[in-house]
């Protein structure tokens, strides 16, 4: 069983770089990475036409912000719009052959059959607390034009920007570690004045616990940040286990004592045939028992998820509550 864990896997790309080795399968990335941008514009441009403006989140934002002369790749476009325009919205990707495969607390995930080009649409964020429609005032003060492909688009602003970088490496899960390579890569190229930004929109999002953490648990550079926006250095139990020893099945825990324990407990032990699929298809999944069934392949996965909880568990040692740093 612990060669099974530690697994060998065939030659990949990187989760960070995009680099495998085998500029066959660069090139296949790049193709699959230039259509689903295609794609992702023309959702936008649809919705805009439908009086939506969304705000395009992550993916070539990140690419072009922080890794500007490095392929990084990204499997799905990340939208976020209005809660009160969120069904419409829905519509819209309907109408251009997007079905939904998977709903969450705070976006659902939309694929379109034909390509295979996979949406999130997002009504709010994971762990803002503020009231969706209150959260999307504070972002949408924070737009910025963002050229892709030679169109105009809008995002987040590079304050905005910072904040969910940090957001993004606080939920964890050892699937994550592109999100802590990018908050790294951000801490290295964005000033001081745009963390203080990023610390200002935590607070009006009531994302406080989450940003913290992800500073305070990120290493030397990110704890220097910590230090000079003078952040706590308490960071709240969960978060910190989710922060320091990533675990994907530790996720269910946070989600429980946000209210949302019957949503994220069935899909946990009742998951839909599309939401194994797409676990299967996370970066560290990929090279899991090549050949074998997909239910096998699934069982070993839970297992290896299982293991690694029980090792972030136990790292974190039976502190108490509150760790402090």
């Amino acid at each position: 069983m612990k060669g099974m864990l530690r697994r060998p896997v065939p030659p990949r790309r990187d989760v960070a770089t995009g680099a495998s080795g085998d500029p066959a399968l660069n090139r296949r990335w790049a193709a699959q990475q230039l259509a689903l941008e295609a794609a992702g514009l023309g959702a936008i441009a649809a919705l805009r036409r439908a009086g939506i403006r969304p705000i395009l989140l992550k993916g070539p934002v990140t690419t072009a912000r922080l890794y500007p002369d490095t392929f990084r790749p990204y499997v799905d476009i990340d939208l976020i719009v209005p809660p009160d325009a969120y069904a419409q919205a829905v519509a819209v990707l309907a109408g251009l052959g997007f079905r939904a495969v998977a709903a969450g607390p705070v976006a659902d995930s939309f694929v379109r059959p034909g390509d295979g080009a996979m949406i999130d649409l997002h009504r709010t964020l994971r762990y803002v607390t503020a009231a969706p429609a209150d959260a999307w005032a504070v972002l949408d003060a924070h737009r910025a034009p963002f050229t892709l492909h030679g169109q105009e688009v809008e995002a987040l602003d590079e304050g905005a920007f910072a904040f969910h970088l940090a957001l993004h490496a606080a939920q964890g899960g050892w699937a994550k570690r592109k999100a802590w390579l990018d908050l790294g890569r951000g801490l290295g190229r964005l000033p001081a004045q745009t963390w203080a930004e990023a610390w200002a929109v935590a607070r009006a999002l009531g994302c406080v616990g989450p940003f913290v953490a992800a500073l305070r648990c990120g290493g030397p550079a990110a704890g220097a940040v910590a230090d000079g926006l003078d952040l706590p250095r308490w960071v709240p139990f969960m978060q910190h286990v989710l922060a320091r020893r990533p675990a994907v099945g530790l996720r269910t825990v946070p989600a429980a004592l946000r209210g949302e324990a019957p949503g994220s407990l069935r899909r946990w032990l009742l998951p839909t045939p599309a939401e194994r699929r797409r676990r299967l298809a996370l970066p560290d999944a990929r090279g899991l028992l090549p050949g074998a069934p997909p239910p096998v392949r699934y069982a070993v996965f839970r297992l290896e998820q299982g293991v690694r909880a029980g090792h972030a568990l136990a790292a974190a040692g039976g502190r108490r509550l509150v760790r402090r740093l």
